[in-house]
């Protein structure tokens, strides 16, 4: 991949790094409304959503940082903390369907309705955050090396 759309490569890993604060942001959003409607009901997920929640931030903040810097490292830091994001976006996700399947009786509807939003929305994302990796990962394989980018 040579350029990212209607953009540069460097720009467009730009555009990740902004996109991944707005999901940690989403994360936060998300887990505050279930928090809220949801009450005691599995904080598990509500302890993990802010833990990820605080990485992503890191991880954008990462992402900004290497490619200003043209830092090979901190732009991997943002790689490893997002593809372990998506691989438990993605077991989340299974969880998720199971769960709305096997117990959907005996939840509480204010949190079927909170996890049928998640379950929606975090599956739709899963496409983008992979594209954002191989955005990410054609910009470390050539990007940086290259330092020929025009943003």
């Amino acid at each position: 991949m040579k350029t990212c759309g209607l953009c540069s490569l460097k720009t467009g890993c730009y555009l990740v790094a902004l996109y991944t604060i707005i999901l940690g942001v989403l994360l936060l959003g998300f887990n505050g409304y279930e928090w809220h409607f949801g009450g005691g009901y599995e904080n598990w997920s509500h302890i993990t959503s802010v833990i990820f929640a605080i990485a992503l931030f890191f991880a954008g903040g990462c992402l900004f940082l290497g490619l200003r810097k043209n830092s090979n490292a901190l732009v991997g830091v943002w790689t490893v903390i997002f593809l372990i994001y998506v691989v438990v976006q993605i077991a989340y996700i299974i969880y998720g369907i199971v769960n709305w399947i096997s117990y959907y009786d005996s939840i509480p509807a204010s949190v079927r309705q909170s996890r049928l939003a998640n379950i929606i929305v975090f599956a739709i994302l899963i496409v983008f955050n992979l594209w954002c990796l191989a955005t990410v990962r054609s910009y470390r394989s050539g990007g940086i090396s290259g330092m020929n980018i025009v943003v």
